[in-house]
């Protein structure tokens, strides 16, 4: 198998010359991972991953992580498990899972963002952000804070969580979406909850252009700027990220206890 590898920080120096050895010794092929691999395997942590999808330019192959970082979330292995994947290389995965990303679009500007995680339209200057919002065709509230997160079922347990919003199962087809700091007084009644929205609808913000906010927008970390007055839509895109599972007994809902929770116990 042609297998690219993509890593960064000071800790996954020494695990990628590791990996690089194991999946020689087991007959795979190291390659770039910018060129034809059949797989890529991320080392590092998740903000590593996520370079990694937006540098590569959303590849159609799967990835596979050795977490080398702080949570990992989205890596199914660990730093001592480069044996294991290259000699798992030569079986069948126990699972191919596939993800939808969100895709932020910007009226009159010829550029469409993609987050593996999330998009946030925010106050770059830390003002107040004053916006109009819109589900699918109804035109929902008028809106002071400082913004909205949008976030994929996968992203769900990222920032949206940190804000208050619900977790998502990554095989639901639709957007979570939930407000930061919202305001809710006689000039302005937000909603103070997050809400979901399938994805066939989408979500558009309008930045009010009265507003001395200076709005911006944060896909998975990479800033936009944003002008005021014209809309911002939000819905599910035509990319996915694929993952590459060594082992299918961990679920979903397996890594938001281990990552979050810790041992349940025996109960």
């Amino acid at each position: 198998m042609r297998v690219g590898i993509f890593g960064g920080g000071p800790e996954a120096g020494p695990v990628i010359e590791e990996l690089r050895a194991a999946l020689e010794a087991a007959g795979h092929q190291v390659v770039d991972p910018a060129g034809d691999p059949e797989l890529i395997c991320v080392v590092g942590g998740d903000g590593t991953f996520l370079r990694a999808v937006r540098s590569l330019g959303y590849p159609e192959v799967p990835f596979v992580g050795l977490n080398t970082g702080h949570l990992g979330f989205f890596q199914e292995l660990g730093p001592g498990d480069t044996h294991r994947l290259a000699n798992a290389l030569g079986r069948p995965p126990a699972a191919v899972e596939a993800y939808a990303l969100v895709e932020a679009s910007i009226a009159g500007q010829d550029r469409t963002c993609w987050a593996v995680n999330e998009c946030v339209l925010k106050a770059g200057n830390g003002k107040t952000l004053h916006l109009r919002v819109k589900v699918g065709d109804t035109r929902l509230m008028r809106f002071a804070g400082d913004g909205f997160i949008v976030a994929t079922p996968l992203g769900s347990t990222a920032y949206n969580c940190a804000a208050g919003g619900a977790i998502l199962h990554p095989s639901l087809p639709a957007l979570v979406v939930t407000p930061l700091a919202p305001l809710n007084t006689t000039a302005y009644r937000s909603l103070t909850q997050g809400f979901v929205v399938p994805h066939t609808l989408g979500v558009e913000f309008w930045v009010e252009p009265g507003t001395h906010a200076e709005p911006v927008l944060v896909a998975d970390g990479e800033e936009h700027p944003v002008p005021k007055g014209v809309p911002v839509r939000f819905g599910r895109a035509s990319y996915q990220v694929r993952f590459w599972r060594v082992d299918a007994r961990e679920t979903f809902w397996d890594r938001i206890r281990t990552r979050f929770l810790g041992d349940a116990g025996d109960w």
